[in-house]
């Protein structure tokens, strides 16, 4: 059973409004989850606005124009579980990131070594594949279901 993380921020506030996309979903529900936010950054962003990934690249690129946009859509922007897990419970998303780690080195993963949050890379794609990989994906959906 999934443990749903409480919310950190003031009530009704654009981050505790946003869509949580769940540890099962499918590349189809995020996608659509994504396609309703992209139509909001295209709506406020305009030309060169076309999705939600465009808003996010030039964020990147300190454009001050990004910033705006995406606070304009941060309600309808899909959040990841870990992502939610990651700002309302940071010790029990910490705790996850160490099991996921754990897990993946035992499916012969080549890790980098995890930060102070227990987030890591891969440093080679060998054989298993990559974080999309379906093992890594068992692996990651066992450690933040417990």
């Amino acid at each position: 059973m999934s443990k749903t993380p409480g919310s950190s921020g003031p009530a009704g506030s654009a981050d505790d409004q946003r869509p949580l996309i769940p540890l099962d979903a499918t590349n189809d529900e995020i996608e659509a989850l994504r396609k309703v936010w992209g139509e909001c950054v295209a709506r406020e962003g305009g030309p060169g606005y076309e999705d939600g990934r465009s808003a996010i690249w030039k964020e990147s690129q300190n454009d001050p124009k990004a910033r705006r946009v995406r606070a304009a859509c941060r309600s309808t922007e899909p959040e990841f579980f870990e992502e939610r897990q990651k700002r309302t419970d940071n010790a029990t998303f910490r705790d996850n990131q160490r099991h996921w780690y754990q897990c993946a080195k035992k499916a012969g993963y080549r890790l980098t070594t995890p930060d102070e949050n227990g987030e890591f890379g891969i440093t080679e794609v060998g054989p298993n594949g990559d974080f999309q990989s379906p093992k890594m994906t068992a692996c990651r959906r066992e450690a933040f279901s417990r």
